[in-house]
């Protein structure tokens, strides 16, 4: 599935549409949670390694995820991953590989940070963007239930 939708939670599945005779699909079982995909994507995922979707619709208040930050992959684009992930739990603290965009779609989020030895603190809204200079360290503290869209290099803690 190399440049299909991937996901990492049981409860989202990417649309990938069939483009050719032999396009291979499964469907995910229908007692599962409603799909963060605009179309419910009941379709299911592609399970050909050529198949390339033309576009994705995501609804990010639909994601839910069975423990504190499980992800949607939403995009890989040349090692620079997008995920929305799901949480009411904290992370931890951590410098990424590289940069770091944190959105805050639906939610609030306090966001930790050390800067020049100095720990400081921001409530983050739905709408704020949190970025991250490489070596900052930060820590997530969502306050209740928070979706956010993080870009990042791939395999950042």
């Amino acid at each position: 599935m190399a440049d299909c939708p991937q996901q990492s939670d049981e409860s989202a599945v990417a649309a990938c549409p069939p483009r050719r005779a032999g396009h291979a699909t499964y469907n995910r079982p229908a007692a599962q949670a409603p799909s963060p995909w605009a179309d419910g994507a009941a379709r299911g995922v592609c399970a050909l390694a050529n198949c390339s979707s033309t576009m994705k619709i995501i609804r990010s208040k639909s994601f839910t995820a069975p423990r504190a930050w499980g992800a949607l992959d939403i995009a890989n684009m040349n090692g620079i991953t997008t995920r929305l992930h799901w949480t009411d739990q904290p992370y931890k603290w951590h410098v990424n590989d590289g940069e770091e965009v944190f959105a805050v779609l639906d939610g609030r989020v306090e966001m930790r940070y050390r800067e020049d030895g100095v720990e400081r603190s921001t409530v983050l809204e739905t709408g704020d963007v949190f970025y991250a200079t490489v070596g900052t360290e930060h820590v997530a503290h969502p306050l209740g239930a928070a979706r956010v869209l993080v870009v990042e290099t791939q395999g950042s803690v």
